[in-house]
């Protein structure tokens, strides 16, 4: 898949010849994934809320969001791997969602992201400047990458 060829890219990169073993991490992503469905199917496009609204808030489940980690990003010109890794993540997660529910073509980030994936983020269209998702849920999603215990489980793959 293009996430296996994205971080097999980011490892050899680094210099590991063999991926860490992230089956806890993965089942936790793929927990999290669900919730993510079920919200996704009970979304209404009237619901939505301005996805550029990035303030400090509580998200739904009762975690505190700082920031748009798209923003923090283009701050750091995407040099943030634990970031960057998070967020490539955390955006395909929410495309493959869309996919499964037909909703796919609603967000044209989703259609760039195997480009971003597959060039390390490096082409211009692949470091937007805020959340490119034109969907709330989206960027909610994404912004769990600023979250402390989040933050701090992707810097561990950069140790």
């Amino acid at each position: 898949s293009s996430f296996n060829r994205f971080q097999n890219n980011i490892f050899s990169i680094l210099g590991f010849k063999n991926k860490l073993d992230p089956t806890d991490q993965i089942n936790k992503l793929a927990s999290e994934n669900k919730i993510l469905k079920t919200a996704l199917l009970r979304l209404k496009p009237s619901d939505a809320l301005n996805p550029h609204d990035h303030k400090v808030k509580d998200d739904e489940f009762g975690s505190r969001v700082e920031s748009d980690p798209f923003s923090i990003l283009a701050e750091k010109e995407y040099g943030d791997l634990a970031l960057l890794t998070c967020v490539a993540e955390k955006s395909l997660e929410y495309c493959d969602a869309l996919e499964k529910v037909e909703r796919f073509d609603d967000e044209p980030f989703c259609a760039t992201l195997d480009v971003c994936l597959l060039s390390n983020f490096e082409e211009q269209k692949c470091r937007p400047k805020s959340c490119p998702f034109v969907d709330p849920i989206g960027c909610q999603h994404v912004e769990q990458c600023t979250l402390p215990d989040v933050a701090e489980e992707y810097s561990k793959l950069y140790l």
